[in-house]
């Protein structure tokens, strides 16, 4: 009861007292609910300002056992961004350099890193269609073609395999089981410069469309911008 008494005696004290010490008052005396209230403006904030920039994801390009310095990938993905996206603030893509796979004892005494979380992270890609491209060495790719990953090109190029990036021909494709499989990119500039095949020495590279991916129109055109 007196401490009742006490505060009531320095809330009146205070009431009548000067502005400054007025305001110190109610800022001591309600200092956490301010301190609570203005947390959760930052959390609001926060979740409204990510929410709003937040940017779709409309390629998902798998490197597959390459090596890039970050910024030179990230200057890469910028180039592609300003030069093909409909909207590069609403968009973006994923150029994923950080998947290695070794198919064998041998790949992997050649210095190649093996890691199992990477064959399980493509397909979970694939399966959510989140995949769009995958570039890689020829065993890689096999091993995925026969897992049904690739759609023939033939589906993205017409029946003709006209316009093929860099000037290439339908001769110049790899074939399985009778399909133009994938599109070779050994010679891709963009790849020359800013990568590094981290695979097996001496194989060839190839780029094949997947199965399922939700973006082909961005896909296709990321074939063209390795070449250029």
């Amino acid at each position: 009861m007196a401490v009742m008494d006490e505060f009531r005696e320095e809330r009146e004290a205070v009431k009548h007292g000067p502005l400054k010490k007025r305001i110190a008052w109610f800022l001591d005396y309600n200092k956490w609910k301010i301190l609570a209230i203005a947390l959760a403006a930052v959390c609001v904030g926060t979740f409204i300002y990510q929410q709003v920039t937040k940017k779709e994801t409309v390629l998902y390009v798998a490197m597959v056992n390459f090596s890039a310095d970050p910024a030179a990938e990230e200057e890469v993905q910028g180039k592609f961004e300003s030069a093909y996206l409909k909207n590069p603030k609403k968009e973006k893509i994923v150029l994923d350099s950080d998947i290695h796979i070794a198919l064998n004892v041998e790949s992997v005494k050649d210095g190649l890193t093996y890691r199992p979380e990477d064959e399980e992270k493509l397909g979970a890609l694939s399966i959510s269609r989140g995949l769009d491209l995958m570039i890689t060495g020829e065993d890689v790719f096999k091993k995925y073609a026969t897992q049904g990953y690739f759609i023939p090109l033939t589906e993205v190029y017409g029946e003709d395999l006209s316009g093929l990036p860099g000037g290439l021909s339908k001769d110049d494709l790899l074939t399985i089981d009778g399909e133009a499989a994938a599109i070779p990119v050994d010679s891709a500039a963009l790849l020359e410069k800013y990568y590094y095949y981290t695979g097996v020495k001496g194989q060839k590279l190839y780029l094949g469309f997947v199965y399922g991916g939700a973006h082909p129109e961005y896909a296709k055109e990321f074939a063209d911008f390795l070449f250029d």
